[in-house]
C-alpha cells in the first residue's frame, strides 16, 4: 500500500482506488459513484468487513498502548481515496511513514489507512455496498443490481458434502 500510496501522490489523479490483483472492476459504475462525491472534498470510501469498528491497540512512548477504535475498507472489497483526503494523509503514509504507523497498530495495511484516515485525521469512512469481497455470497445479487456494482471477486459455495466450488465473478 504504501508504494501504491507514494506513486499516487507523485500523480496528478484525482482518485486512489486499492482493488486487489485477482479482482474485477466495472469501470462505468465506479465512475458513477465517483462523481457522486465533490472532487475537493475528503472521502475515505469502501466496505467494512466488520458489522463494528476493529479495536486495536496502538503502540505509545514507553511501552504503553492505548485502545483505538475505527472503521475500515477492506481491502478485499475494494476502497477509494480523494486526493484531498490522501493529501493529508502524508504525515502517516509518505514514503516510511506509512509501515512506520501499521507498527504502531501492528495491524494490516487496508487497517492502517482506516487508522490513519479516522484516528488521526478524524475523517469518517463513507460505507459502500457496492464493493464485495470474496467473504460474501455474491449469488445473493439480483440481476438488476449486477451492472450497478463495483467490485467483484470470485465466490465459495460449500456443498453438504464439504467440497468447494469457486465460482468466477460476474463478467460485464
Amino acid at each position: 500500500m504504501s508504494a501504491e500510496y507514494d506513486h499516487f501522490m507523485a500523480s496528478d489523479k484525482k482518485w486512489l482506488c486499492h482493488v486487489d490483483d485477482d479482482n474485477y472492476v466495472n469501470p462505468g459504475a465506479l465512475l458513477s459513484l465517483l462523481s457522486a462525491f465533490p472532487q475537493d472534498g475528503d472521502v475515505y470510501m469502501g466496505k467494512p468487513s466488520l458489522d463494528h469498528p476493529i479495536k486495536a491497540h496502538e503502540l505509545l512512548e514507553g511501552n504503553k498502548t492505548k485502545e483505538v477504535q475505527f472503521w475500515f475498507a477492506t481491502g478485499g472489497a475494494g476502497f477509494c481515496l480523494s486526493r484531498r483526503l490522501a493529501e493529508k494523509m502524508a504525515p502517516w503514509a509518505s514514503g516510511p511513514r506509512f509501515e512506520q504507523t501499521s507498527a504502531v497498530i501492528r495491524l494490516p495495511d487496508d487497517c492502517t489507512v482506516g487508522f490513519i484516515v479516522e484516528r488521526r485525521l478524524g475523517i469518517s469512512m463513507v460505507h459502500s455496498s457496492v464493493f464485495h469481497s470474496h467473504l460474501e455470497n455474491l449469488l445473493l445479487l439480483t440481476p438488476s443490481n449486477i451492472p450497478l456494482q463495483v467490485r467483484y471477486t470470485h465466490t465459495q459455495q460449500y456443498t453438504s458434502t464439504g467440497q468447494i466450488h469457486t465460482h468466477p465473478a460476474i463478467y460485464l
